[in-house]
């Protein structure tokens, strides 16, 4: 079972492009899942995330959630006069969907506002993470 999860996101508190992010309870799969979506992000998505294990004051918690095996699986939030704040689940039965949802989820932070894809071959797609990997219209989507 994966400990609590809790990531951070220093860098614009509106969302963007450039983002440390501090990995706290992490086990070993939570960080490699975290570090290989934010690594996607910026070998494809043209981003400048990066993950870190200690703290950085005034970061934008992502939070893991806890289990759940069907419903939302990952949630960005812009509140008015907030920090952005990301909260997101596990499938116990589907090990890749943490770091689906967390690719889905950075998509979010880098363009706020923007809400889904209706491609199902995308990320970004409205019906969850299905796809594995960013597609061209997901980076497209993401700098609009």
């Amino acid at each position: 079972m994966r400990a609590l999860l809790l990531l951070c996101v220093i860098g614009c508190s509106a969302g963007g492009t450039e983002a440390v992010f501090c990995a706290y309870g992490f086990d070993a799969a939570g960080m490699a899942d975290a570090g290989s979506a934010a690594r996607e992000w910026n070998e494809r998505g043209g981003t400048d995330f990066s993950v870190t294990d200690h703290e950085i004051d005034g970061c934008v918690p992502l939070r893991f959630a806890g289990y759940r095996t069907s419903g939302m699986m990952g949630e960005t939030e812009f509140p008015p006069l907030a920090s952005p704040s990301i909260r997101v689940w596990a499938d116990p039965g589907e090990p890749t969907l943490l770091r689906r949802t967390v690719l889905h989820e950075l998509g979010h932070y880098t363009s706020p506002g923007r809400e889904h894809s209706e491609d199902p071959r995308d990320v970004m797609f409205s019906g969850g993470p299905t796809a594995e990997h960013l597609t061209a219209s997901d980076v497209e989507w993401a700098h609009q």
